[in-house]
């Protein structure tokens, strides 16, 4: 699967499920499996705010026993990551709820549109 956040310029965050990474600004970046689960669960539902619990049962499947602090670790290092790609956050924390997911903005200041393509890589 390939997941696309891209503007009217061409710029794009792009994640590739058969590399588990993320490319943004011709820069490509691993990731570990649970940050690429989070990451690719919260660019699937762009602009809607996402739940710790449903998170964690996207991340670890839903036999897991909560633990929110585990989310938010992997949160936080997933977000390190990412601002090697871009200074600008793309998880947004909306306290008492959970955690967006914002496509930076391009270097003019125009909004990237949360465009998805999907596509089924050979596996």
């Amino acid at each position: 699967m390939h997941r696309k956040a891209t503007d009217q310029g061409g710029d794009a965050i792009e994640l590739t499920a058969s590399e588990r990474s993320v490319r943004l600004g011709g820069v490509t970046l691993p990731l570990p499996p649970r940050e690429f689960r989070l990451l690719e669960h919260l660019m699937a539902h762009p602009g809607e705010v996402i739940g710790v619990e449903r998170l964690q049962e996207n991340a670890w499947g839903e036999a897991s026993e909560p633990q929110p602090e585990l989310v938010r670790a992997v949160v936080s290092r997933l977000r390190r990551r990412l601002r090697t790609l871009s200074p600008l956050p793309m998880i947004v924390t909306v306290a008492g709820h959970g955690y967006v997911f914002r496509a930076p903005e391009t270097a003019g200041g125009t909004k990237m549109k949360n465009l998805f393509i999907l596509a089924h890589a050979a596996v």
